[in-house]
Formats: structure tokens, C-alpha cells, sequence
């Protein structure tokens, strides 16, 4: 796995080498083009003054004096220098004693032109340039020679060109390679700098753990952009401590819930294998063992269920569903149960609701709301069941019951949580709530509660709109 110091440095450095390259290359160019650009204009002025000493005399015959270019010996010698001068035809007649005659070779351009030779070794830049000329005085015959142009070709040695575009491209170099190097150095430094905050942040990540369950990001010290990131992980590794002592809570829960139906069965066991039993006794307690069997395994029934849900492994059967027919079909097989608290029981259920949902499951959900109203509603109390529809559609279950206090509000939809633990034994298992919140999430809405301690509660939940 490459590590973020190389995935940010590799990229950069490689970028960097490309426009140092480059840069060079351009740069070098350049040096040599403006240089060439100076030793060409001085070519050209040297072939303007070989062909000014060039002089056509009247009867055609061509003049040249070497004197009056100002060009000794000496200079030739030194510089390499040569001049020559070729008529339209090509002849070479006249030419310096150092001039590459068969460099130049016969054949001469229809225009100037700049280029370069290489002769024994030496470079050589030469100038090629035409010039007319007329005679200056006329002839004795009162006739004139024609004008007549000439190629005047000049050339130096190129040495010291070359010599001073190596040392620029050396110093070029030496002083890139130095400057990459600290451009790199520094791009490096930065990077690990940044990093640092991360490799700290890495070894923090590593003392999170059950065994720490407060240890958290530290999200001072880094960057902005970091720092939100930072937060979020912080938020996630929150939820993952809720998360896990939720677990914690639920293992001592069920162990406490298995414990009471268990040893209410170890108990009749030992109590009926103490002596001999009649018949009549041995069914009492059998009875009595089947009971507790059945509260156990609705106990375990509901676990499963609601471990089911909330692995999201419910293929929902999504069709058209009538909230009022669910309500109203729910409340009668919850009758006979208010009726025995003498709870009033009222329905305001007008024409259908419809909505898109699992009809089973919807039914499971209102059934364990109006079971928990009448759960938790004294006595000659009243429970209402409603429907409404317009933008969204919902159900409403209000009781005039206890209520529940606001600290217990946002924890009454956990598993085996009830606000009061005095009703423990009551029968109820705190598994109701938290199924039909589970029912209404798979369905893309929520439970929304609301209650005052004393006069009642109110569970509701929405179906499309805002609310959902």
C-alpha cells in the first residue's frame, strides 16, 4: 500500500523534473538562438564589407582589395575567418587562403542564407550574401559594363559559440539540479509536517478500543480540512460506544429475563420431585411449567423478530394498505383486554388511509402501540385510536395513562427498557416499543411520542410528507 507521503511527493517531484527539463530546454534554446542571432548579424556586416571592397570596373572585370575589408592575417588566423566571392555562375574567384572551397561546393542559393559547417573538426558558421555591383566610371568607348551581382560568403569558427552554450548549459545544471533538490527538500518537509498531525492521529485511532471507551481524536492541531474529519470519526467512534454499551445493556437484559421464567421453572421442577404428587398436583404444576414455557419462548419469538429487523433482513411485501381496516381490526383483538381494566376505548377512523407498506408488519406495529396504551393506562381510563389523511397519512394510538417523564423519552424505543422497572414483572418485556419503531424505520418513517406525566401519552406515525 503507497503511502499519502508518496502519493502527494512522487506526483509533485515528478512534476517539478518535468518543468525543470523543460525549462531547461527552452532556456538553452533560447541562449543559443539569441547567441547564433549575434554571430549572424556579425557575419552579415562582415559580407557587406567584403562585397563594398568588391569594384566592377567598365569593362567588366572585377577589382578586390583584401586591405579594405580590414580583416588581417592575424584575424583570419585566429578566428578561422575566410571570405569568398562567386559570380552568378558560381565561379569562385576570389577567396580568402583558409576558405573550404569544396565545403561550399559549386552550387550557389538563389537567396542569402545562414548555416553551418563542420571542416576538419572545426564548426564553422557561414554567411552567404548577394551583392550588386556597377561599374563606377564609364568606359573609353563611351560603353558601360552591365551590373552583376555576387555571392559573398563569410564564415567564422563556431567555437566559441559552442563553448559558451556548454558552460550555460553546465551552469544550467549544476544550478537546476541544485534548486530541484531544494525544491524537493521543501515540498518534503511540508508534506511531513502536514502528516504529522495524522501519524498522531493514527496512534490515538489505535488506544480507542472497549477497554477505552471515553478515549476520542484529538482535534486540536490539525488542519481545517482534517479537522472535520476529525469531528465526524469522533461522532462515528460516539455512536460505535452507544453502540456497544447498548450490547452491554442488552446481554445483561436478556440474562436478566431468562433468569426470572428459568428459575420459576427450576423451581416447579424441584417442588414437584420432592414427594410423590397426585395426578391432579403433577398437572397443576406441568400447567404452570407450560406457561412460563410459553412466556419464554414469546420472550425469545420477539428477540428473533427484532434481531431480524434490525439486520435489515425483512424483504418487505410493499402493496396498498389501509391504515383504518389495520386499526380497526387491531382494536378488536384487543378488546377483551381493555375490557378487563374497564378502558374506554375509542376509535375516530373516517374512510380509508391508504398507504404503501407490509400489511403484516403494520399490523404487528399498531398492535404493540394499542397493546402498550392499555398496558399503561389505569383502570376506567380511555384509549383513542386515529386515522387521518391529506399530504401525508398517519396513524395517532393517545391514552390517558401515566405518560412518561421527558429524561425517559428518547430511551423508551430501546430494547428492554421500561421507565418504570417496577412494572418488570408485569408481564411486559420492553420489546414492544422498540419492534414497532424497527417496523416503522423499514418503511422509511418513525414513532413520534409525546407525553405529560400523569395525563397521558400520544405515539404517532407518519407516512409520506415532511414528517416521514
Amino acid at each position: 500500500m503507497t503511502s499519502l507521503r508518496s502519493r502527494i511527493l512522487i506526483p509533485l517531484i515528478a512534476l517539478t523534473g518535468v518543468i525543470f527539463a523543460l525549462f531547461g530546454v527552452i532556456a538553452e534554446r533560447a541562449v543559443t538562438r539569441e547567441l547564433t542571432r549575434g554571430l549572424d548579424e556579425k557575419l552579415l556586416v562582415m559580407a557587406q564589407d567584403v562585397g563594398s571592397a568588391v569594384e566592377l570596373l567598365p569593362s567588366g572585370d572585377v577589382e578586390f582589395e583584401p586591405e579594405d575589408i580590414g580583416m588581417s592575417p592575424a584575424e583570419e588566423e585566429r578566428d578561422h575567418a575566410f571570405y569568398a566571392i562567386q559570380d552568378a555562375s558560381g565561379f569562385m574567384g576570389i577567396a580568402s587562403r583558409n576558405t573550404p572551397r569544396e565545403e561550399l561546393g559549386s552550387v550557389v542559393p538563389a537567396e542569402g542564407e545562414f548555416r553551418r559547417l563542420q571542416v576538419d573538426g572545426l564548426p564553422l558558421r557561414i554567411c552567404r550574401h548577394w551583392v550588386e555591383r556597377k561599374p563606377e566610371d564609364e568606359a573609353e568607348d563611351g560603353e558601360t559594363a552591365p551590373a552583376e551581382s555576387f555571392l559573398v560568403t563569410v564564415g567564422v569558427s563556431a567555437t566559441n559559440l559552442d563553448a559558451t552554450v556548454a558552460s550555460f548549459r553546465n551552469d544550467l545544471l549544476l544550478g537546476g539540479a541544485a534548486l530541484f533538490v531544494v525544491l524537493t527538500l521543501v515540498p518534503l518537509l511540508v508534506v511531513t509536517g502536514a502528516l504529522r498531525g495524522l501519524q498522531r492521529l493514527s496512534r490515538e485511532a489505535d488506544r480507542i478500543g472497549p477497554e477505552a471507551p471515553g478515549c476520542r481524536l484529538e482535534e486540536e492541531g490539525v488542519g481545517t480540512e482534517v479537522a472535520a474529519l476529525v469531528a465526524a470519526l469522533n461522532r462515528a467512534v460516539d455512536r460505535l460506544a452507544q453502540a456497544h454499551e447498548r450490547e452491554k445493556r442488552f446481554s445483561g437484559d436478556v440474562a436478566h429475563e431468562l433468569r426470572t421464567p428459568l428459575s420459576a421453572i427450576r423451581t416447579r421442577c424441584e417442588v414437584a420431585l420432592r414427594r410423590p404428587r397426585t395426578t391432579d398436583e403433577l398437572r397443576e404444576n406441568l400447567q404452570s411449567v407450560l406457561e412460563t414455557s410459553k412466556r419464554l419462548g414469546r420472550l425469545v419469538e420477539r428477540m428473533l423478530l427484532l434481531s431480524r429487523y434490525q439486520r435489515q433482513g425483512v424483504e418487505l411485501s410493499l402493496r396498498e394498505t389501509d391504515l383504518s381496516e389495520i386499526a380497526r381490526d387491531v382494536m378488536s383483538l384487543h378488546g377483551e383486554e381493555a375490557e378487563k381494566k374497564d378502558i374506554s376505548v375509542r376509535m375516530e377512523v373516517g374512510g380509508p388511509v391508504i398507504v404503501q407498506g407490509d400489511e403484516d408488519l403494520l399490523r404487528e406495529c399498531v398492535s404493540n402501540l394499542i397493546h402498550n396504551a392499555i398496558r399503561y393506562t389505569p383502570n376506567r381510563g380511555q384509549v383513542t385510536v386515529s386515522t387521518w389523511n391529506g399530504s401525508a397519512a398517519g396513524i395517532v394510538v393517545r391514552d390517558t395513562g401515566v405518560g412518561i417523564e421527558k429524561e425517559h423519552l428518547d430511551k423508551i424505543f430501546d430494547r428492554f427498557y421500561r421507565a418504570d422497572p417496577a412494572r418488570g414483572g408485569s408481564g411486559s418485556y420492553g420489546l414492544g416499543l422498540c419492534l414497532a419503531q424497527e417496523i416503522a424505520r423499514l418503511h422509511g418513517t418513525r414513532i413520534r411520542v409525546e407525553s405529560t406525566p400523569g395525563k397521558g401519552s400520544r405515539f404517532e406515525v407518519v407516512f409520506g410528507g415532511d414528517e416521514a
